[in-house]
């Protein structure tokens, strides 16, 4: 059979990119598919985007207290909607900057979602008419597709939010409720509370960062910034339901509470559901796609990087992942 590409690589984030890039260096003809922007969770709804949030919420801490350092002000005023604008436009620049240099590398970026048709064929799908697009064919196909939050099955949980929906909003809520002790969790925790929202935490367990060292637990829970936030621990969330334009959460402990917004931030999992694999029946490792020391899964010509696999999820993990597999093969 004469294939299209040698190489496929499904999802555009940091495994992916560095897949693709390094492959094309070596001559392979090479196309990615991308449902959404391209750059993936860290560059689109994670550490970027994230960080710059940190960065407005420690100048805006540092800016309140600067009068005890002599520094007069009159008062500041947080503009959420200016820092959201900004980041989004920040993100578009990283996201566009990616794009082109796959160009200059003349590698094909198919827009839209890639779905399984055969272990060398996939389709495209449109996401918004579910309509295919294209079908393609490669040699070599590598998944890297990451991961998504994850949700709880409780009544009402599509009235609240993840840490994705985070950075689509046009302003901050005045009262929100984070439903998580991990680091997406405080960290979110943290950045609404120094620019002003009022934060109730619900925590499952203890104690915040379960699993982490408990000394930097216990400081984190001790900081000036947690002693600021509502933490419940050794409660979980049972329902949500709408009530006069605000959300009420109904806790196991059969409490009430009412805020403007609830963030979910329990976990992220591998985004896997829309490649239409089961025909395939690669073999698993839990949640995660099985691979072998050279990325490659249980049929000889897919591969697999970065949050899908049971290997520490981190962007210089994958992005090391995606550029050793192309010296591999390429």
């Amino acid at each position: 059979m004469e294939f299209e590409f040698d190489l496929i690589v499904v999802g555009a984030g940091s495994g992916g990119l560095a897949a693709a890039k390094r492959a094309a260096s070596y001559g392979a003809k090479v196309a990615i598919i991308e449902a959404n922007q391209i750059g993936g969770t860290c560059v689109i709804r994670g550490c970027v985007p994230k960080k710059l949030m940190v960065y407005a919420a420690k100048s805006k801490k540092n800016m309140d207290s600067s009068e005890g350092y002599g520094l007069k002000n009159e008062g500041i005023n947080f503009e959420s909607n200016i820092l959201l604008k900004n980041i989004r436009e920040e993100v578009s620049r990283l996201s566009n900057l990616h794009r082109n240099s796959l160009k200059k590398l003349n590698i094909t970026v198919f827009e839209g979602l890639g779905r399984f048709i055969s272990q060398n064929e996939l389709e495209i799908i449109c996401p918004k008419t579910k309509k295919i697009k294209n079908k393609i064919s490669s040699k070599k196909i590598l998944i890297s597709v990451g991961g998504k939050p994850k949700k709880l099955n409780i009544p009402g949980v599509d009235l609240s939010w993840t840490s994705d929906d985070i950075f689509e909003l046009e302003k901050f809520p005045k009262s929100i409720l984070i439903v998580g002790g991990g680091y997406i969790a405080c960290e979110f925790a943290s950045i609404f509370r120094n620019l002003g929202t009022e934060v109730t935490q619900l925590i499952r367990g203890q104690h915040l960062l379960n699993g982490f060292d408990e000394d930097l637990s216990s400081c984190l829970e001790e900081s000036p910034t947690f002693t600021e936030i509502n933490i419940i621990f050794n409660t979980q969330l049972k329902s949500i339901k709408r009530v006069n334009g605000n959300l009420e959460s109904t806790l196991d402990s059969g409490d009430k509470l009412l805020t403007n917004n609830i963030l979910i931030a329990t976990g992220r999992e591998p985004n896997l559901l829309p490649l239409n694999l089961d025909f395939l029946n690669l073999k698993m490792d839990g949640q995660y796609l099985n691979v072998d020391e050279l990325n490659q899964t249980s049929n000889a010509n897919i591969f697999a990087v970065g949050d899908i696999i049971n290997k520490p999820n981190l962007t210089p993990v994958a992005i090391e992942q995606g550029r050793v597999f192309s010296d591999n093969f390429f």
